[in-house]
């Protein structure tokens, strides 16, 4: 658990004004400090799947704030990313590689099928 003293050390490396508490960074910065914590509980004590699933729900959420910040200012982005050493989660986009793969799958089983076709056509 964030001590009060340990959130404003947190929020003042990453504050955007003097009274920041609710900025995407602050928030994504106090995010990442739980998510620290939970992870060195998680290594002393493996069987806690309770505080497991709450471990991957911050993480969902920090990949949230991370989403909004990025599509609101990249550049904001980039800076806390590398301030915080968080990484980086690469084919965000909908036409980035994965979806490429998957079409370059599809394309490679018709191949496959129509040659197997063909053998078995010779073959006879």
């Amino acid at each position: 658990m964030l001590t009060k003293s340990k959130k404003q050390r947190v929020i003042k490396g990453v504050q955007v004004h003097d009274k920041d508490t609710g900025s995407p960074e602050a928030q994504i910065a106090l995010i990442s400090e739980k998510i620290e914590e939970l992870t060195k509980h998680l290594k002393k004590h493996q069987k806690d799947n309770h505080s497991r699933r709450g471990l991957l729900q911050l993480v969902a959420n920090r990949q949230s704030h991370l989403k909004y910040l990025q599509k609101k200012d990249a550049a904001r982005y980039e800076a806390l990313i590398s301030k915080l050493d968080i990484k980086r989660k690469e084919g965000n986009k909908k036409n980035d590689a994965p979806a490429k793969t998957a079409k370059a799958i599809k394309t490679k089983a018709k191949e496959t099928k129509s040659a197997k076709k063909k053998t078995s056509k010779s073959s006879k």
